[in-house]
């Protein structure tokens, strides 16, 4: 099918519009290969919660769902697909009282090293923890050394509440790795890196 927009009418024309197959179809066994919509419906949604919250893995939660289907290739999506469930339910379940015990402790921490500790926080609208960056006093050592050059990585998002965890990382004299500090940040939007 070839369409065009037509901004003057302000609507999508269809060119042409071919209905014989112009490539072989795909075979059975090779069917979980193609890229189709992943739609996780409401009920899968909650047994997907309740397998894993009764301490079921990821992939025997994937397992028991195609047994379920009649095999795994007939349930339309994959584990990924199982993880992001998980996630989304996690971000959910954030909650205020998690974000202040882990300041709390920074702060405690803070004081019994004689404020040596460099801690920034930032809330969104709902006054939800939006970032935390900490940085212990080692790390301030190690950036004065070896700050030359500096590195972070966004990538890590194992922690319980899939925020992405970000460390700061450089290289010392004898080419070794080191910390310079350390940050959750619950998205990637510039405004929360600035």
């Amino acid at each position: 099918m070839y369409v065009n927009y037509q901004k003057k009418k302000r609507h999508w024309e269809v060119n042409s519009l071919e209905l014989v197959h112009n490539h072989g179809l795909v075979s059975p066994s090779k069917m979980n290969l193609v890229q189709r919509e992943k739609h996780v419906n409401t009920a899968t949604r909650s047994l997907i919660k309740t397998l894993y919250g009764s301490g079921v893995r990821n992939c025997q939660v994937m397992n028991v769902i195609g047994n379920i289907h009649g095999g795994n290739d007939k349930v339309g999506f994959n584990v990924q697909h199982v993880r992001n469930v998980l996630r989304d339910e996690r971000k959910k379940r954030f909650k205020i009282s998690d974000a202040q015990a882990g300041l709390d402790l920074l702060h405690r921490l803070n004081e019994e090293n004689g404020s040596k500790y460099f801690i920034r926080t930032k809330v969104d609208e709902e006054n939800r923890l939006k970032c935390l960056v900490w940085i212990d006093p080692r790390c301030i050592m190690a950036y004065q050394n070896f700050g030359d050059v500096m590195v972070f990585d966004t990538t890590y998002r194992t922690n319980r509440y899939a925020m992405p965890f970000v460390p700061f990382t450089g290289v010392n004299h004898h080419y070794q790795s080191v910390i310079f500090g350390f940050a959750l940040m619950q998205d990637e939007h510039a405004s929360t890196f600035e």
